[in-house]
């Protein structure tokens, strides 16, 4: 039960970080995904049975992945406009 209170504490506070971030794109991303995976974990410790941790391998295996190419399009947003400020971000010129 320890553990359980940690990892929801941990969750709220990365989910704080990224609702404060409303400036920068890339911190939110990265508040957010240690969200997901502080969630994936506490998914994970909740759950001893053999096929559901092979789920659970699987569905954060596919969230990493896409994870990762989310984050490569929005650094490459920011360093063509230079900032990861939201507000300097213009898609009209897209």
């Amino acid at each position: 039960m320890h553990l359980q209170s940690i990892l929801m504490f941990a969750a709220i506070i990365a989910l704080v970080s990224a609702a404060k971030q409303r400036f920068h794109i890339l911190m939110a991303i990265l508040s957010l995904e240690a969200t997901s995976l502080v969630l994936a974990t506490l998914y994970s410790a909740n759950f001893s049975h053999m096929s559901e941790d092979y789920l659970g391998i699987i569905l954060l295996t596919l969230a990493a992945a896409e994870t990762a190419s989310a984050l490569g399009l929005l650094s490459t947003l920011s360093r063509f406009s230079g900032s990861d400020h939201i507000s300097s971000c213009s898609f009209s010129s897209f």
